[in-house]
């Protein structure tokens, strides 16, 4: 997904911004070198050894798998709309629906129970105090494996 989707989470801060200082209040956002600091003291080696360990016993399969007959610079597009029902009612996220598409996709495609993708977040989780103020993208991008029983 693209940051500029993400980043709308910023323009509620920035309107607001806006108005404080054209009421004359004293501006004090949250530079964003704070969470170029937070992501720089993160424990790589530690992180790596979650990853690790969550990706261990994964069996997953290449997706989508390379035509010999084909160059890789050659793309294919294929677009689709699918209405949705109202999902205000639903138990589950359009997020958590979506994931469970790509992940089925994925296992239909390759026969694998283990599927692997990645998927981009706000970041806006990041243990910053006042992070929601940073009016600057905050993504991360991760890695999301998913188990698909038959």
């Amino acid at each position: 997904m693209h940051y500029a989707l993400y980043y709308g989470v910023s323009l509620d801060s920035t309107l607001e911004q806006v108005k404080s200082a054209y009421q004359g209040n004293q501006l004090k956002p949250i530079e964003f070198r704070e969470f170029v600091g937070f992501t720089l003291k993160t424990d790589k080696d530690a992180c790596g050894s979650i990853w690790k360990e969550e990706f261990e016993a994964m069996d997953a399969a290449k997706f989508p798998r390379q035509r010999a007959s084909r160059s890789l610079s050659q793309r294919e597009t294929f677009s689709h709309n699918i209405p949705l029902p109202d999902m205000s009612r639903c138990d589950y996220t359009m997020s958590t629906i979506a994931h469970l598409a790509i992940a089925t996709i994925s296992r239909h495609y390759t026969s694998a129970v283990d599927v692997l993708y990645s998927t981009t977040l706000s970041g806006r989780n990041a243990t910053i105090k006042g992070i929601e103020a940073i009016v600057r993208p905050t993504i991360t991008t991760v890695p999301l494996p998913a188990r698909l029983l038959p």
